[in-house]
């Protein structure tokens, strides 16, 4: 199994990567934003973290549509991905903000890439004509990239605000 040795690597980096500069270069023409997320209360943790999770398992299903739709699904959710996580990052123009994205924005993309990655792996497959059949193989790594991003919302909720207060002290 090539999953991370593909082709899809390097086509979806770059697409990212362009897509994120993109995305800065337009974010960098807005009015910068600022946001006090350490004034979260705990009790509304709990209701952004049910939130972010569901917007996630949305993303996440969205991107696995492409086992029906195709291989266009993955290269358009990472371009609008990158596009938007550009526009955020050209918006705040704060290297503080910025560092602290980088906690669960690298689990969160990471998951993301990963799934990415089976999916571009199976279609590739099943277009050559192999039926593949080690399905419960690529079941359990597509729960693993899910419990991740699942895992990604935790420290964005919890660990994050923490990290701001840890940081606006210096």
């Amino acid at each position: 199994m090539t999953i991370l040795n593909s082709k899809f690597n390097k086509k979806i980096l770059t697409i990212f990567g362009l897509a994120i500069i993109l995305g800065f270069m337009l974010g960098l023409r807005r009015e910068q934003e600022t946001v006090d997320i350490t004034a979260i209360d705990s009790i509304i943790h709990w209701e952004i973290l049910k939130e972010i999770i569901l917007n996630n398992t949305i993303a996440f299903l969205l991107l696995c549509c492409s086992l029906i739709i195709g291989k266009s699904i993955i290269y358009m959710f990472f371009s609008i991905n990158g596009f938007l996580i550009g526009t955020v990052i050209g918006r705040v123009r704060n290297i503080t903000a910025i560092i602290l994205l980088i906690p669960h924005g690298i689990l969160e993309m990471g998951s993301f890439l990963f799934a990415g990655a089976i999916l571009y792996h199976l279609l590739s497959e099943n277009e050559k004509g192999v039926i593949v059949l080690e399905k419960k193989k690529y079941l359990n790594l597509f729960l693993i990239s899910y419990f991740t991003l699942t895992f990604s919302a935790l420290i964005e909720v919890f660990i994050t605000p923490q990290l701001v207060v840890w940081v606006e002290t210096f």
